[in-house]
């Protein structure tokens, strides 16, 4: 299936097609209302592009460049799974650049029949002017300087912490968005973070959120040789707690950490299914999202094929699952139920050969 890229600027919204445009019908379907196209909220500031000037820009005396990266744009307005379509000049880092003040963005959803929905790719030229800020770039663009993208968490903030650091009186049910910019310290916790993005301002929420990244934990182990130099933007997404956006909000992009191995496949596997020939199955569930990303109170919603056992050996199985304990977004994932369609598979026998 094709992409459809709506190009929008950092200075200015400009979609394809001019304000107002909607996709073409092939992508809406048939009877499906139009989409409205996402919109700016916040865009990174000249200065924090200047702040994030790249190394190698500055060793050559280049004073602007251009970037253009792919995003998709979450249901909450966050830019999530960018990459560099093209960098001008070449081989100048604006491409790198571009990517480290995308998560300083927030927009406004893309929008279908009054509810927002995610997914939806844009096409985002940056533009760098003026040279670095000061005359030289910022630290965490140095080569000596490492920056990890996603991290999976050992511990996170709960659903529980993060509701009682919503500042009630300050925002009055609206939302706010909070980046942490840190360094990982030598038990993978977070040190040195200071905010990246505050919206609004004025209303507590970098407090808040450097309050929660206390209990930050990732693995360390594998980049010891890097971990002084070696940070991580994490978002915050406040949501009031008494919404129905908290109460119910949702998981569009699970991010598995842990998943059932090959034997633990082949003990759960039913015996009735092998009996009959049939060695592939799936079983649907109903399950609630547990502190640290374990399920629990998993109900069998469906399995395919019936009546073989892979309704049983897919709860069976649900125990060796685990997810991120922190979405991509800025949220925790406990407190959330979602339906977990698991496929449970083994190799059919080889057939013996004739003789």
């Amino acid at each position: 299936m094709r992409t459809l890229l709506w190009v929008v600027t950092w200075w200015g919204l400009a979609l394809a097609g001019g304000a107002g445009a909607q996709p073409p019908a092939q992508y809406l379907g048939a009877g499906k209302p139009p989409i409205t196209p996402p919109g700016w909220l916040r865009k990174p500031t000249q200065e924090e592009l200047q702040q994030n000037w790249p190394l190698a820009a500055s060793q050559r005396g280049i004073g602007e460049g251009r970037a253009i990266i792919a995003c998709a744009v979450t249901v909450r307005g966050l830019l999530d799974q960018c990459t560099v379509l093209s960098e001008t000049p070449p081989n100048a880092g604006f491409g790198a650049a571009a990517l480290q003040v995308a998560p300083l963005a927030l927009m406004k959803p893309a929008m279908q029949g009054g509810q927002p929905i995610g997914g939806f790719r844009i096409g985002i030229p940056i533009d760098f002017q003026g040279g670095p800020q000061g005359g030289r770039p910022l630290p965490s663009m140095e080569p000596t300087s490492y920056q990890l993208t996603t991290a999976v968490w050992l511990a996170a903030p709960t659903s529980q912490e993060v509701a009682a650091h919503y500042p009630k009186e300050q925002l009055k049910g609206t939302v706010g968005h909070v980046v942490l910019h840190c360094y990982l310290d030598a038990v993978g916790g977070l040190k040195s973070c200071t905010p990246l993005q505050e919206t609004p301002k004025g209303a507590g929420l970098g407090k808040a959120a450097l309050d929660l990244s206390k209990t930050f934990r990732t693995d360390v182990s594998s980049y010891k040789d890097r971990l002084p130099l070696t940070f991580i933007d994490v978002p915050f997404h406040f949501l009031d707690p008494e919404s129905a956006d908290w109460l119910h909000r949702t998981i569009a992009k699970p991010r598995w950490v842990a998943a059932p191995s090959v034997e633990d496949v082949e003990a759960a596997f039913p015996a009735k299914a092998k009996a009959a020939g049939v060695f592939s199955g799936l079983g649907r569930m109903d399950c609630l999202l547990a502190v640290g990303g374990k399920f629990s109170d998993c109900r069998l919603v469906a399995e395919t094929p019936p009546d073989l056992g892979f309704g049983p050996a897919a709860l069976q199985l649900i125990s060796k699952l685990a997810m991120n304990p922190w979405t991509v977004e800025g949220l925790p994932t406990d407190g959330t139920r979602l339906v977990v369609p698991l496929q449970v598979s083994i190799e059919p026998p080889t057939p013996p050969t004739k003789p």
